[in-house]
């Protein structure tokens, strides 16, 4: 396991700023939030090729800048909570390559296979962690602060409740709403008031019942660019 001591320096080499981030933070907030949820590494892993090129998936679909950001953020979040050694320091580096090629490197389908049908943590660890390299420096590539994204990322995860599903190997997030206006539209005609508390919206519906749907946070990543990039 990934331990909330373990430090991670991230050094920018572009010239144009530097980043020096203490991964403590970040990992304990993760370890509490899995903590909470009750999710083992081992149900981590098995779903966790599925849920990085899903991710994968939206990166490339991104029309905005934000959503790639959005997507390489939870890319991140995966991969950590899939290591179970402890990191030592990783070092951003300008690299040329496309973000596309550089994850085809790491999680090529021959690799994929070898790693997962002989169960090698080693090289999964390895791998894991060369994604979450790839994916900084592509974040710090796009003019974002790599602390301010992942704050956000882990906000909004952080906001969730939910339950595991084993039939998909994936934590599902109860229902909720990232505002006011997106919880009335979508039970619009079905209640007839609601209650405004500090973490839910509580619903009195047309039938008399009332519903609580929490209130998620919504990572606002147009705040988390570089100074040097505005």
């Amino acid at each position: 396991m990934l331990h909330s001591n373990d430090k991670i320096k991230i050094e920018s080499l572009n010239n144009t700023h530097t980043n020096t981030i203490n991964m403590e933070h970040i990992i304990s907030r993760l370890q509490s939030w899995r903590k909470e949820r009750n999710i083992a590494i081992e149900f981590s892993r098995k779903g966790y090729i599925g849920n990085i090129f899903e991710e994968l998936s939206e990166y490339c679909r991104g029309t905005e800048v934000e959503d790639k950001i959005d997507a390489l953020a939870d890319i991140c979040v995966f991969s950590l909570n899939n290591i179970d050694t402890k990191i030592n320091c990783i070092t951003i580096e300008k690299n040329h390559d496309s973000f596309l090629y550089r994850f085809s490197e790491t999680f090529s389908t021959k690799y994929i296979q070898e790693v997962y049908k002989e169960n090698i943590n080693s090289k999964l660890n390895t791998a894991c962690t060369e994604l979450v390299k790839i994916a900084f420096e592509e974040i710090d590539n796009l003019g974002f602060n790599i602390n301010l994204v992942m704050n956000e990322t882990i906000k909004e995860i952080e906001s969730r409740t939910g339950s595991l599903d084993n039939t998909i190997n994936k934590f599902v997030k109860s229902e909720g709403a990232y505002t006011l206006e997106e919880l009335l539209n979508k039970y619009k005609g079905k209640y007839t008031s609601y209650k405004d508390e500090q973490s839910k919206w509580i619903l009195i519906l047309c039938d008399g019942t009332t519903k609580d749907i929490v209130k998620w946070h919504k990572a606002n990543y147009k705040q988390c660019r570089n100074s040097t990039f505005n």
